[in-house]
């Protein structure tokens, strides 16, 4: 009948391993080769011990002693070996780490710098192709705007849409439309706009992918109240892929449109 062996034991890394993963190949070797030497010695005077002891049976005493005194010098060869190995990996250590605090804490005081001597002037211009009026100024220089058509601006919001099938911006610009103002109530919009919901207006500006076409007569009849402005369609949104083309969903090609929406609204 087999004997069952035990599984086995799990054996601790040995120090040199330990100095060779924290302070590499040669500060390990430099390591064991000092440790091997001293053990070595030790263990020289151990054998010779034991030959005295063979010849001379009345030395029993005296090779127990050379025994405990070489397992002593052993253990204390390995802790000085340990501790000067600890005591470089710190250095080691502490060294490379002032070097990058160094590094990273001047790296900060010359991008401020250079963004000091470089930033360009604050201009109040806008990009935007929407005209707009100044409709107060305040003490401290803040200055409200308001579109062409409109006396005064309540609120706007953004929003975005998408069609991954069939390639219609115009669907996509309605999803856009209804994300900028599906999620908002006005209350009191009877106590602001002069007229209530008749005398509201809403301003609606989409980016569109460039080589899309949007329907403005569609994205005008989403908004059940007010007067809706003249529909400002620019450039922008996102054209990527959806990696997928379906023939039965009107598909010309995998394009995934995305329209984004900025719908104002005021009186």
């Amino acid at each position: 009948m087999p004997i069952a062996r035990p599984p086995p034991r799990h054996r601790e890394p040995s120090l040199d391993a330990a100095v060779a993963a924290a302070a590499g190949p040669a500060l390990a070797f430099a390591s064991s080769s000092a440790w091997y030497r001293r053990a070595s010695a030790s263990s020289s005077a151990v054998a010779a011990s034991r030959a005295v002891g063979r010849k001379n049976p009345s030395s029993s005493a005296a090779d127990a002693v050379a025994r405990s005194s070489s397992s002593a010098a052993i253990a204390r060869a390995s802790a000085a070996s340990s501790s000067t190995v600890e005591v470089v990996i710190r250095r080691r250590f502490m060294t490379t780490r002032a070097r990058a605090f160094i590094a990273l804490s001047s790296r900060p005081l010359a991008a401020s710098r250079r963004r000091a001597t470089k930033a360009p002037s604050r201009t109040m211009t806008s990009a935007s192709s929407i005209d707009a009026d100044v409709v107060e100024t305040f003490d401290d220089g803040v200055r409200v705007f308001a579109p062409r058509g409109m006396s005064r601006v309540l609120f706007s919001e953004c929003g975005f849409g998408a069609d991954q099938h069939g390639q219609d911006a115009t669907k996509a610009a309605l999803r856009a439309c209804r994300n900028a103002i599906e999620f908002n109530s006005i209350p009191s919009i009877r106590a602001l706009v002069p007229g209530g919901y008749a005398g509201m207006k809403v301003l609606v500006h989409l980016g569109v992918p460039a080589g899309a076409s949007v329907n403005e007569s569609e994205v005008r009849e989403a908004f059940p109240y007010g007067e809706v402005l003249p529909v400002v369609i620019d450039q922008g949104g996102l054209r990527t892929r959806s990696w997928i083309s379906i023939p039965a969903m009107e598909d010309g090609n995998d394009d995934f449109l995305i329209v984004v929406a900025n719908v104002s609204v005021g009186y």
